[in-house]
């Protein structure tokens, strides 16, 4: 998601447009609801790729009124790949491709997935060009908690279904949000190349709870302020 906030952003749009952006194309289309068979991932993709040619159509990131990277992982040389330059669809999609919910993308003998892989939240690699302060947000932090069921069954029935699927009566969560909470373990170690981190307070939300928009937008921003109010000469010492 920050690939896809960060090209936003980058673009030119202000708050409000990446808002109406990400509710047409994440709420009320849901990206993320075209299952398959998971021979090569759990979700096909399609509409997550859809929706950003129309979003990005061929527009270049030298082109960007704002400079962007984002950070991809070559599962074969099992390295980073940092995207600077070229189509911008090319460099968002590989970024959010998660293992094993998004099909990996091949490219000129690489096939990339999402650089959370190897950094989930690349501070570093904005540090290490000292062109300014880094702020950071990480929305992975370990306050997060398990998300009840929107619809949970019948504590007697859910139990069961629980045993027959996994062994065990315990809730656990589900296969997607097992494989991201696993790739963003790292979070806190890769914030600390970062000048200020703000860090939501997003517990009972799930990473794919698109409806949740507000909320989240919300919380992003108490965070923000709670983080300046903390230290009224954050902003001069930062420069910004």
């Amino acid at each position: 998601m920050g690939a896809l906030i960060a090209a936003l952003a980058a673009m030119g749009l202000d708050g409000e447009e990446v808002y109406d952006v990400c509710l047409r194309g994440l709420v009320k289309k849901n990206p993320t609801g075209d299952f398959t068979l998971p021979a090569y991932s759990f979700i096909r993709g399609a509409r997550t790729r859809r929706l950003l040619h129309e979003v990005f159509g061929d527009r270049r990131i030298e082109e960007l009124p704002l400079r962007f990277f984002s950070l991809s992982c070559d599962l074969i040389r099992r390295e980073a790949v940092v995207h600077r330059t070229g189509r911008l669809f090319d460099a968002v999609y590989p970024s959010l491709a998660i293992p094993g919910v998004f099909p990996p993308v091949s490219d000129g003998g690489r096939l990339l997935v999402d650089g959370a892989v190897l950094d989930n939240l690349p501070a570093s690699a904005m540090a290490d060009r000292g062109d300014g302060p880094v702020i950071a947000v990480d929305a992975t932090g370990p306050q997060r908690q398990l998300k009840p069921a929107q619809r949970p069954l019948p504590a007697r029935i859910g139990r069961s279904v629980r045993r027959a699927l996994t062994g065990s009566e315990h809730t656990i969560p589900r296969f997607t949000e097992t494989i991201v909470r696993s790739m963003t373990v790292g979070s806190a170690n890769s914030a600390a190349a970062a000048d200020l981190v703000i860090t939501p307070a997003i517990e009972g939300i799930g990473l794919l709870d698109w409806q949740a928009i507000d909320r989240m937008r919300e919380l992003g921003r108490d965070a923000a302020r709670k983080a300046l109010d903390s230290d009224p000469g954050l902003l001069a010492r930062l420069g910004a």
